[in-house]
């Protein structure tokens, strides 16, 4: 697929891939606590397609809390509550859904 602006997709977890349905305490409740962000380097994804792969991966994961995707640079940025994944979990995710993902860096947030 031809490339064309840089697409930044940010979907927000909760639940998983369904999305929340309730109001913002709800949501509240139901989110991860993201303790940590990891920067993940991907190979492959170019289009929004693709971004959704990877979300829909990451969705099946416990503990994650948010997605930024940007398709354009090959890069995810992935909120995350440590207690329940690591990075290398994360990356392993990604790689399977197959797209070959590395951690780029990782910081508590």
């Amino acid at each position: 697929m031809p490339r064309t602006a840089p697409v930044l997709l940010v979907l927000a977890l909760c639940g998983g891939v369904t999305g929340c349905l309730g109001d913002d305490a709800q949501h509240a409740a139901q989110a991860p606590a993201a303790t940590h962000a990891a920067t993940l380097a991907i190979e492959g994804m170019t289009c929004a397609s693709c971004a959704v792969t990877v979300k829909v991966a990451l969705g099946r994961l416990p503990g994650i809390a948010e997605v930024q995707v940007d398709t354009a640079n090959g890069r995810a940025v992935v909120r995350f509550d440590r207690a329940q994944v690591d990075a290398a979990r994360i990356a392993a995710a990604i790689t399977d859904a197959g797209y070959p993902s590395s951690v780029l860096s990782e910081r508590e947030v």
